[in-house]
């Protein structure tokens, strides 16, 4: 019963303070709300901009290929032992890069052999480098 008592007195006293906690509360809720919406929306900008990046990296990669060219001169900066490129701030893997290469060249014979109805006479298949 004491307990109770003095909890009471201690609310009664100090009532101002626990509708402080409500406030405060509320203030919080939304901080973190407009903090998870900003932090989505710099994801959001972050993965377009590695996604063009990366887009551009694989055609100076093939470019560097085709031209047989280094990558420095094709604008990277190498590093790990030749493993990874350094393009506009984002790290690639070299041979990942490559089966995006691979892949994409390959998507776009499938899509020519299908255009032409797979009739081998019309297809030109190119000899591999």
């Amino acid at each position: 019963m004491q307990a109770a008592c003095t909890m009471a007195e201690t609310f009664r006293a100090d009532n101002q303070v626990f509708a402080n906690i409500a406030l405060y509360e509320t203030r919080i809720h939304r901080l973190i709300a407009r903090n998870r919406k900003e932090l989505s929306e710099m994801q959001a900008e972050r993965k377009a901009t590695e996604a063009r990046v990366r887009k551009e990296g694989i055609r100076l990669l093939e470019l560097a290929d085709f031209m047989g060219a280094t990558l420095d001169d094709a604008g990277f900066i190498i590093a790990n032992d030749d493993k990874d490129f350094l393009y506009d701030g984002f790290v690639f893997s070299i041979a990942g890069t490559r089966a995006i290469i691979k892949r994409d060249q390959l998507l776009r014979l499938a899509e020519d052999c299908a255009k032409k109805g797979w009739d081998r006479t019309k297809i030109t298949i190119p000899k591999a480098a």
